[in-house]
């Protein structure tokens, strides 16, 4: 007689510290509220840099381009 096999799976669920909060104006302009949670003073810098760098990158660059927008509109 073969041994009895068991095959146990573990689930973690894991809370992610990271809570973005983005707002667009009625202008089309954006804003944003980070939060972040960590352990180390580091790690919650390196994350907002990152977070701050990205949203800057996407957002901004789309304020920009809609700003320019509206004074060639208004010329």
């Amino acid at each position: 007689m073969e041994p009895e096999q068991r095959t146990t799976t573990v689930v973690q669920r894991v809370q992610q510290p990271i809570k973005v909060k983005l707002l667009r104006s009625s202008k089309g302009t954006y804003t944003w509220q980070l939060e972040v949670l960590d352990t180390t003073p580091d790690g919650v810098l390196y994350v907002l840099d990152y977070l701050d760098s990205e949203l800057r990158t996407r957002y901004q660059a789309t304020q920009q381009t809609t700003e320019k927008e509206v004074v060639a509109c208004q010329q």
